[in-house]
């Protein structure tokens, strides 16, 4: 607590000033959290102090919010240039994170609550693996000596609400491979590529389509995703062409075919994107859509 205190007071977080008449205050707590290392011992305690801003009023106290997180796709990408340009990383913790914007509004806070008047490298690249996390859901659930298999899902059964047994294969398919993870290494290129994949009515219930796709930088994966479709496609070859328009906006905002087929077709003749055949067997985006077995997932 009191070397967050002082990173706030070093960074001139704020101003310590009497409260004006007819101003309220939000309040504040501290939050505390324990940092755990890779070898599940307690590596540090850790302390932030944060605003209560739920007690604000919409309107009133604030227009709109906004959160500048870095979303996994641009970490991705990051790892994978460092990778490429063979940057060197290095490891740093940040004692606070409070962002210093600039704000429009006055914003008066209560003084805090006891201080009133404080990524792996290799030598192939850089390895994101999932194996601590992994672990600790199968402790969590008791599931640490199951029997594992080779597929989460029986491609042939078909989910629906209310019917069938529970579901519970996935974990025994994480303690397959718990140690699974991305491997970002220097590949001679830099060329973008992309899978996009549909499968036309597979929900039983509403016959809405499942999309998916994922984006790789230098033959890295960056990006991926998988999304069941708010609209019944009248044909496989519409529930194509928004997969692809899909990957190719990076965003969901189109609503209707039309709008998809020609910025896809646009694209095509302006030969900023190019399409090619791919087998069933090297199809990556095929796990995106549907239930795989064996050496395919």
């Amino acid at each position: 607590m009191i070397v967050a205190m002082q990173a706030l007071e070093h960074s001139g977080t704020w101003e310590l000033v009497p409260l004006p008449p007819g101003k309220q205050p939000v309040g504040c707590r501290w939050v505390y959290a324990i940092k755990v290392g890779p070898d599940s011992t307690v590596d540090q305690l850790k302390a932030r102090l944060v605003a209560k801003g739920y007690t604000q009023i919409y309107g009133l106290d604030y227009g709109d919010t906004f959160s500048p997180i870095a979303k996994i796709p641009i970490v991705c990408l990051f790892l994978t240039m460092a990778t490429i340009r063979h940057w060197p990383l290095h490891q740093l913790d940040i004692k606070n994170a409070f962002l210093r914007g600039e704000l429009d509004e006055e914003i008066y806070m209560e003084q805090p609550l006891g201080f009133v008047a404080q990524g792996e490298s290799s030598l192939e690249g850089i390895v994101i693996s999932q194996r601590k996390y992994a672990v600790d859901i199968l402790k969590e659930i008791g599931m640490l000596d199951c029997k594992p298999i080779d597929s989460p899902m029986d491609p042939n059964q078909k989910l629906m609400a209310d019917q069938g047994e529970l579901f519970t294969d996935l974990e025994r398919y994480i303690k397959k491979a718990p140690g699974q993870g991305l491997l970002y290494e220097d590949k001679g290129d830099n060329h973008i590529s992309g899978y996009c994949d549909a499968d036309w009515a597979s929900c039983p219930i509403d016959r809405h389509s499942t999309t998916g796709y994922c984006v790789f930088l230098g033959g890295n994966l960056i990006s991926w995703k998988s999304k069941k479709k708010n609209v019944v496609a009248q044909s496989s070859t519409e529930a194509e062409y928004r997969a692809m328009a899909l990957i190719t906006l990076f965003h969901e905002r189109t609503k209707h075919i039309e709008v998809d087929y020609h910025f896809v077709r646009e694209k095509l003749l302006s030969k900023e994107i190019v399409t090619e055949f791919v087998t069933s067997i090297e199809q990556l985006a095929d796990v995106m859509t549907k239930s795989l077995k064996g050496p395919r997932i």
